[in-house]
């Protein structure tokens, strides 16, 4: 860092060159920024924080969508050092005496003419519409997919895709520091008119202010845009939206119906042992269609048979606790019999499976409401570990959920959780 660092008279300076290959799009040839101290230990700290956020920049020129003014995101790098916000010249000029004069200080400091506009109010501020909003946010919320198979990004992507799609249809691609109160309520109002007329869930309004906010937020706040989202997004919920819209089958549904073939003759062989195979492991959908045979995560020749949930290279789990040995008993045992390689057809496409089932059900009208749904086999599941009052525990590892209490030794056995699902076993009717 110490080769960027250059004694200018009593202070300090961060000196750079550009890059030649970024150097039209960067506007510059060097940057040069007053580090505004004359310790060498502190110009070295401040050096550090602006060389972090350089980088990040330059590694953003060229791409589509994220071509910034660069004199307006060199301001942001000052920003971060000086904590001194962006403001047009009319803002500074109200500004008390002593801003002024200290905006001036700093700014007489600065090599380049580019930045002493911006510090003065004199550069524009670029415009950041909502679409190109969403394109930034991808940038800055890396971390939210680190880990994910290409299919489960896909699913966090489209939803936040299609809330930003939908407040633009309702508002027009504005840029996000002219949005207004006006602007968030036009998108509800829209949206309540949505609800009552097609019968759609308030869940799925409160959804797209939830993920919308979430966008907006995350880029003002990188950006240091001040963008007052509180009062634009406050008391926006529109009620009766919480809780899952999915039902739980009722057991003797399932063993009676789902899990008797002669009632479900028509339906394709391998999603009814998809239906089996879900029933006795309350297994996520993603979850069993991911299970990778050579690597062990099916065993049909132990004493006690299971399956093995966890990270391959097929797909990510959801949660740390997601990776657990479900033994297999019933309707598991008898699906994984008769497919000891699980279900590769569906490995990478599992939301495939379940809306190709889904459809089944529907044409056939065989499910109890339109509420319930292949998953609802999950939720079963949990009702009848709850119904034989299976330890919090246990249920939490079966399940893959978090158990809310300290973690004391290596948890259940195999041999403990098969003993509580062999009370709850379903029998399969395949004739």
């Amino acid at each position: 860092m110490m080769k960027y660092v250059k004694k200018r008279g009593r202070k300090y300076h961060y000196v750079r060159r550009v890059p030649l290959d970024i150097q039209n799009e960067h506007g510059a040839k060097v940057v040069q920024v007053s580090l505004k101290t004359d310790s060498l230990d502190m110009a070295e700290q401040r050096a550090t924080l602006i060389n972090q956020h350089l980088q990040a920049y330059w590694s953003e020129l060229g791409k589509e969508g994220h071509k910034v003014d660069h004199v307006y995101q060199t301001a942001l790098m000052m920003n971060k050092v000086s904590k001194m916000k962006y403001q047009s010249a009319e803002e500074i000029a109200n500004q008390e005496l002593a801003e002024i004069l200290k905006r001036s200080s700093i700014a007489t400091e600065i090599a380049s003419t580019s930045l002493t506009d911006v510090l003065l109010g004199g550069s524009k501020k670029p415009e950041l519409t909502l679409s190109k909003t969403l394109v930034k946010y991808w940038s800055l919320s890396k971390d939210k997919t680190l880990g994910k198979s290409d299919n489960q990004v896909r699913k966090w992507k489209n939803p936040r895709i299609k809330a930003v799609k939908n407040f633009i249809s309702v508002i027009g691609d504005k840029s996000i520091d002219e949005l207004t109160r006006d602007d968030v309520l036009d998108f509800k109002d829209w949206w309540l008119e949505r609800l009552q007329a097609e019968g759609l869930k308030p869940a799925s309004a409160n959804k797209d202010f939830i993920h919308v906010r979430a966008v907006i937020q995350l880029v003002s706040d990188n950006l240091r845009l001040d963008i007052p989202i509180q009062k634009l997004f406050e008391r926006l919920t529109i009620q009766g939206s919480f809780g899952s819209t999915r039902r739980s089958f009722e057991p003797d549904f399932v063993q009676g119906t789902l899990l008797n073939k002669e009632k479900l003759k028509d339906i394709n062989p391998l999603h009814w042992l998809f239906i089996c195979a879900m029933a006795d492991t309350g297994a996520r959908i993603s979850e069993l269609t991911g299970l990778d045979a050579n690597a062990g995560e099916i065993s049909l020749d132990s004493v006690i048979p299971y399956i093995k949930i966890q990270p391959n290279d097929i797909r990510k789990l959801k949660t740390p606790q997601s990776e657990r040995i479900i033994p297999l008993v019933g309707s598991s045992l008898f699906a994984f019999k008769q497919l000891p390689k699980g279900f590769p057809e569906y490995a990478t496409r599992p939301d495939h499976l379940s809306n190709e089932i889904g459809k089944w059900f529907r044409e056939n009208k065989v499910l109890p409401s339109p509420e319930h749904t292949l998953y609802s086999l999950r939720h079963c599941f949990q009702d009848r570990l709850t119904a034989i009052e299976a330890p919090d525990k246990i249920q939490a590892e079966l399940m893959g959920h978090k158990f809310y209490r300290p973690k004391y030794g290596s948890g259940s056995t195999l041999e403990q959780r098969h003993k509580w699902l062999s009370k709850i076993a379903f029998q399969v009717q395949a004739d």
